[in-house]
């Protein structure tokens, strides 16, 4: 049975309840067709290394409440998150990555980093956002976690 607290099956994170990449990719390919007319947007990237399920649930919690009711947060599978920030500029994106950092340092320690990547008038494909998205969150992996931001 399709509620709306647990969304469609086929669009819906089993393991956490989350809408999946599918549900992401859809809403986001959506959004980005339409950003060039002035929407702002960022997405957001947390990467976490949590083996302990019930730890990772709790994470996944943390990271859903620390998220605003407005966007959209996706479980991407592999300890990977992504938020779309809708509305939000480059501050705006810091002011909620920062939020989501301060969160999970508070709960994990370290283990875990946030990538920010932030829509800009001239990107030609979806992809382009998604590769500074994932450039942010490498450099931030590299540089022992916290939160780095890539502009394509």
């Amino acid at each position: 049975m399709i509620s709306p607290e647990t969304g469609h099956p086929a669009l819906t994170d089993g393991r956490t309840g989350l809408p999946n990449r599918l549900q992401f990719e859809t809403v986001y390919r959506f959004l980005f067709a339409g950003a060039d007319r002035g929407a702002p947007f960022a997405l957001m990237m947390v990467e976490m290394d949590v083996r302990d399920e019930a730890t990772f649930r709790e994470a996944a919690s943390r990271i859903a409440r620390a998220t605003r009711s407005s966007d959209l947060l996706a479980h991407f599978g592999d300890g990977r998150f992504v938020v779309l920030l809708l509305a939000c500029n480059l501050h705006g994106a810091r002011i909620a990555a920062d939020r989501m950092a301060a969160v999970l340092a508070d709960f994990l320690g370290s283990g875990f980093a946030v990538g920010l990547a932030v829509f800009k008038g001239g990107m030609e494909q979806p992809s382009d956002l998604i590769e500074a998205l994932e450039a942010a969150v490498a450099d931030a992996r590299a540089s022992g976690g916290g939160m780095e931001i890539g502009l394509a």
